[in-house]
């Protein structure tokens, strides 16, 4: 499965809850605006689902992870290689 960095603008619950219906255990919350995501779409596949009726969320960006590196959560980055290697 391909992983995502989705960012949004905002804060918003609605957006977040929205991320959990869709996603569930594909997704992971790594900040109030940031989500990692696994799934087989395409980043404007992923940004049709989450359905942003023309920006109520603010501005989202959408990102596939190819290749990553920082410092979090070293769960984040067992999630994020476990996704990677699942079939979809």
């Amino acid at each position: 499965m391909k992983v995502f960095f989705v960012s949004a603008e905002k804060r918003l619950s609605n957006l977040a809850a929205r991320v959990e219906e869709i996603f569930g255990g594909n997704s992971r919350k790594l900040a109030d605006s940031m989500w990692l995501v696994a799934s087989d779409s395409t980043t404007q596949d992923l940004y049709r689902q989450i359905d942003l009726n023309g920006g109520d969320f603010g501005a989202l960006v959408i990102v596939t992870l190819v290749d990553f590196f920082g410092w979090g959560d070293k769960s984040a980055w067992e999630w994020v290689e476990a996704k990677q290697n699942e079939d979809g």
